[in-house]
């Protein structure tokens, strides 16, 4: 809203699909007008980027953002929260409570996880970002 640019980086083990996933989710929780996402493979030499074809195929089968990330407190911890943010072709999460969370996903629509399968519910494991779309 003011007219900046920010570039949100990732750090990601090679090989490590999930670490993947979990920043382009935290990149979708956050992300406004001239946001862009730049993951790099950590350690290598020199630094390589990840080829976008990786992950701006979720990002336009997610569609537009509706709104604002939302959060939930869960459990005792104060810090201890669950993150959402839904999109016109699926929503986004991620899992800071400090154990597994299990998501019930609204009814009347098929729902494929990160992995393609069909879901009604997706369990997201603790430091974990995930997301879901509708099946085309």
């Amino acid at each position: 809203s003011q007219g900046r640019v920010a570039i949100i980086g990732a750090n990601i083990p090679a090989n490590n699909s999930q670490a993947l996933i979990t920043s382009f989710a935290v990149y979708e929780l956050l992300k406004g007008p001239n946001f862009f996402f730049a993951p790099r493979i950590t350690g290598s030499n020199p630094t390589t980027m990840i080829n976008p074809s990786e992950w701006v195929s979720i990002c336009n089968r997610l569609g537009k953002p509706v709104s604002t990330f939302q959060s939930r407190q869960l459990g005792s911890q104060v810090g201890n929260r669950l993150f959402s943010r839904q999109y016109t072709l699926g929503y986004v999460y991620l899992n800071w409570t400090g154990e597994a969370q299990t998501v019930t996903l609204p009814s009347g629509h098929t729902w494929l996880d990160a992995n393609n399968r069909s879901v009604t519910r997706i369990t997201i494991p603790n430091l974990t970002g995930t997301y879901v779309r509708l099946s085309n």
